[in-house]
């Protein structure tokens, strides 16, 4: 998949925002932070339409595969969370097959939750 292929899906997406599509939680210092696994689940089994295959390479990382496909490096979560990505903190691994939504399945995603 070309990342100009995929029709840009910028989206603002505020801080404000971030509460209605995580949990958010406090930890004992104060530190606020989102576990977006507990509220945003995508299926394991997608429909071959609603995306394309990438394989990853050196020096990707989530928000960068963010831009590059969607051109908001805000919607790295949505590629974590398609793959059942479980620490977004950990680098993909190059050579890693994974899926990216479509721009029209992401639109929509974020319009239902926003």
């Amino acid at each position: 998949m070309k990342h100009n292929d995929v029709p840009n899906v910028s989206i603002e997406i505020t801080p404000q925002n971030y509460e209605n599509i995580f949990n958010v939680y406090e930890d004992e210092n104060g530190y606020f932070f989102y576990n977006l696994l507990r509220v945003v689940n995508f299926p394991t089994k997608l429909d071959s339409s609603v995306y394309s295959e990438y394989v990853t390479v050196t020096n990707d990382t989530w928000p960068l595969l963010a831009w590059k496909f969607y051109k908001n490096i805000k919607l790295w979560w949505v590629i974590c969370s398609t793959n059942q990505i479980m620490n977004p903190v950990l680098k993909p691994t190059p050579g890693t097959k994974i899926k990216i939504l479509n721009g029209k399945v992401v639109r929509s995603i974020l319009n239902n939750l926003v």
